[in-house]
């Protein structure tokens, strides 16, 4: 019974220093171990802990979006999870929210983001050339398996938005409903919300593949000026309206 009691005592020890060590685990150590399952995320000046750590460059793909910090909470280890907050902060990009890491899945709550248009400009011989204005929204909830998007719904506001092919061309604020299909895909629908010449609604998708987007712009009193225009950078209608379709892979871009 003694030698039991011993037994114990001593894993109980091992459990105690161990959860200290990996509590005080540098977290550029612990990167350096993982980071080419991450390509092709960089982070660069990382410091502080697994726990409570900070990247002090992100990039995705060589471009540039900010410094990173994480909290991760203790308890639901205990339970085989990952719970944690980030924020993403940058000269133009800015993300938080809540991830959580389970068995196999990657889950976001809450998840808040902004975005300059331009950061999701398409190749300059696409429809809509430099995009303007920016782009905020939450992502109420998401949960991916692998490279499969199992569920998603959120919201997203286009402002101030503008393009370089209809610089004079002043448009609404767009807003959009997006949630996941069960394909994988993520869709949604944009409208303007019911103000200025220009009346917009249609729909969009996004895979793993490209984004593409259908969609209406009209003149919202039927002024032949705005029309006139609307006609130069879509396919015209014959009910007045012009139709743009976009279509960007997501590979290949410049």
């Amino acid at each position: 019974m003694r030698i039991l009691k011993s037994l114990l005592v001593l894993l109980v020890l091992v459990a105690v220093v161990g959860a200290l060590v990996l509590w005080r685990l540098p977290a550029e150590f612990a990167w350096r171990q993982v980071q080419d399952r991450f390509s092709p995320l960089v982070l660069t000046g990382v410091h502080g802990t697994i726990w409570e750590g900070r990247a002090d460059g992100v990039s995705l793909s060589g471009s540039d979006l900010g410094e990173l910090e994480w909290r991760l909470e203790p308890l639901p280890l205990l339970g085989a999870r990952a719970v944690g907050d980030v924020r993403l902060r940058g000269a133009e990009v800015e993300a938080a929210g809540e991830i959580i890491r389970g068995a196999g899945t990657i889950a976001l709550r809450d998840f808040r983001f902004s975005v300059p248009a331009a950061r999701l400009t398409p190749p300059q011989d696409a429809a809509l050339h430099q995009l303007e204005g920016t782009i905020t929204g939450v992502i109420e909830e998401a949960s991916l398996r692998g490279n499969l998007l199992q569920s998603a719904r959120g919201t997203a506001r286009w402002s101030n938005p503008g393009s370089s092919a209809f610089p004079d061309e002043p448009m609404p604020d767009l807003v959009a409903e997006f949630a996941a299909e069960p394909d994988g895909s993520l869709a949604g629908t944009v409208r303007d919300e019911g103000e200025g010449p220009v009346a917009v609604d249609g729909r969009f998708g996004i895979t793993l593949a490209a984004f593409s987007a259908d969609v209406r712009l009209r003149a919202r009193d039927g002024d032949p000026d705005v029309t006139e225009r609307l006609q130069r950078i879509g396919t015209p209608q014959g009910d007045g309206s012009t139709r743009l379709v976009v279509h960007v892979p997501w590979f290949g871009r410049r």
